[in-house]
């Protein structure tokens, strides 16, 4: 990926289609591969961009001029991804704003699944002690792969993460 740095906002141009209303930026930028104008294109609730802001990503031309896309950061993910076996990656932070509601809204549905199978336990301090519960498991970032030999020897353990939850 490439850095490219905003040296000015040229306009912009709201348009509507698939993923609802957005937003075209034409921007000059700056890079190793030299001045560029290009547009980004974002949603009208995300942050426009700004003289100076940074972008890591890629130019791409279609049939509209040159596009800037986005790095992925891994917003979307709930855990760091490790590159894949044909070199593309989609190594991302742990968490965002937007990973939180998403990994809560997933323990509630465990917490759920888990209280209504249980015989007279679907309450709701039972479903708000178990989301509790699932959200903490979720918190913790996936521990990396063990050794191919160290599997051989590894006892098993899963004490540090289950939290029992009494009804």
């Amino acid at each position: 990926m490439t850095a490219y740095t905003i040296q000015t906002t040229e306009g912009q141009k709201e348009w509507t289609g698939n993923y609802g209303t957005m937003i075209d930026f034409q921007v000059a930028v700056s890079s190793t591969d030299g001045p560029q104008t290009v547009v980004i294109t974002q949603k009208p609730t995300s942050t426009p961009p700004a003289i100076g802001d940074v972008i890591e990503g890629t130019v791409t031309k279609n049939q509209y001029g040159l596009k800037l896309k986005r790095a992925f950061d891994g917003g979307g993910s709930l855990n760091e991804v490790a590159p894949s076996s044909n070199g593309s990656a989609s190594v991302g932070k742990a968490f965002g704003p937007r990973d939180d509601a998403v990994r809560r809204a997933v323990a509630f549905k465990g917490a759920i699944e888990v209280a209504v199978k249980a015989d007279g336990g679907a309450s709701v301090e039972n479903v708000r002690a178990l989301t509790d519960a699932f959200d903490d498991v979720l918190k913790v970032p996936a521990p990396a792969p063990p050794a191919p030999e160290a599997e051989l020897f590894a006892e098993p353990s899963g004490e540090d993460l289950v939290k029992e939850v009494a009804f």
